[in-house]
């Protein structure tokens, strides 16, 4: 037997989804799944990294907007690649010592997700990173594959239209879970819809508002019905009523570019042989489905039924950690520590 065999039976395999707004991690043979914002907090003088330790990220994410003169909030995943590395491995490594309890006695294998249309060198860097972490071997998926396991199970077989609607970015494609198909992606997300909102409110009604508070009200008020009541926003000294009709017109701008973007996939695929035993639905995960009424506003926007899996936003990770049974005998894996 060799070496590595003989690590690899007591080592653990992780499922790591690291994204732009919120990093998840979980055991392959456990129903738990931590997570925590991808935000850290460093000093600016010295590029230290403060609040180390189990509430890293959040106390990171409670700063954003402010922090404090000589301390900055970096977010290192941006548009759904790792933008600082150091940074991301560094919270990775907090995030996995949290779900084991405890330093590992060999460091874990992993699969991980990245975004469909990662260039090469993005999942080299994704790859370097999650090895700083601790892990010891990487096993690479594409989000969308992961997230169709999520919602359906590692063995289905038919292929699927499947958006993934992240914060910073969406991916969609025709896919199937054995792998292969088409995919696209637009570069904006959940947190674009937020600053969209918050400049509307900002130029036409005078009413400024955090990025966190655009992103409250996003949550609360989704896509209104202009018929829709009044949102309000309570902060300490003042109330800010906001109508549904400067909602939907923030909006609407950026989920045109969606609509365009999935029927446009749809239109390059209706024909292709690969895509005959296509599932007639639309498969929505990411944390970007939680805004309310948006699911509806898609099948409505393409003609669709849609799909929406328990907690779309964990789509993935549980899509992962089902496929590790299905990889943990793979021989060649992505990277070696």
């Amino acid at each position: 037997m060799l070496i590595h065999d003989i690590i690899g039976l007591f080592s653990h395999e992780l499922a790591i989804d690291l994204g732009t707004s919120c990093t998840r991690v979980a055991l392959r043979d456990s129903d738990r799944i931590v997570s925590t914002p991808t935000a850290v907090c460093i000093e600016t003088r010295s590029g230290r990294m403060l609040f180390k330790g189990e509430q890293m990220g959040e106390a990171a994410d409670g700063l954003a907007g402010r922090a404090p003169p000589g301390i900055k909030v970096v977010r290192p995943v941006r548009r759904g690649v790792v933008a600082d590395a150091r940074a991301a491995a560094e919270l990775l490594s907090t995030l996995i010592s949290r779900l084991h309890g405890r330093r590992w006695a060999v460091r874990p294998t992993a699969i991980a997700a990245y975004p469909a249309g990662a260039s090469e060198a993005e999942r080299e860097t994704l790859l370097r990173t999650l090895t700083a972490a601790g892990v010891r071997k990487v096993y690479l998926v594409d989000n969308l594959t992961a997230a169709l396991a999520g919602a359906y199970g590692a063995a289905d077989a038919r292929c699927h239209l499947i958006a993934d609607l992240g914060a910073g970015k969406i991916d969609f494609g025709i896919m199937s879970v054995s792998g292969g198909g088409q995919a696209g992606s637009v570069s904006f997300g959940g947190d674009d819809l937020a600053l969209s909102l918050a400049r509307k409110l900002r130029d036409e009604c005078s009413i400024d508002l955090t990025h966190a508070e655009a992103r409250k009200l996003l949550a609360q008020a989704g896509l209104p019905d202009p018929s829709d009541k009044t949102a309000v926003i309570d902060r300490p000294g003042s109330r800010d009523e906001i109508s549904p009709v400067h909602i939907a017109a923030a909006l609407r701008p950026e989920l045109e570019q969606i609509r365009i973007a999935i029927e446009e996939i749809l239109r390059n695929t209706r024909a292709s042989e690969e895509t005959a035993d296509l599932a007639p639905e639309v498969v929505l995960a990411g944390g970007m489905v939680l805004v309310p009424g948006l699911a509806q506003w898609i099948s409505a926007a393409l003609n669709l039924p849609v799909r929406v899996p328990p907690e779309p936003q964990e789509a993935v990770i549980r899509g992962l950690r089902a496929l590790s049974v299905r990889t943990a005998s793979l021989a060649d894996w992505a990277a070696e520590g």
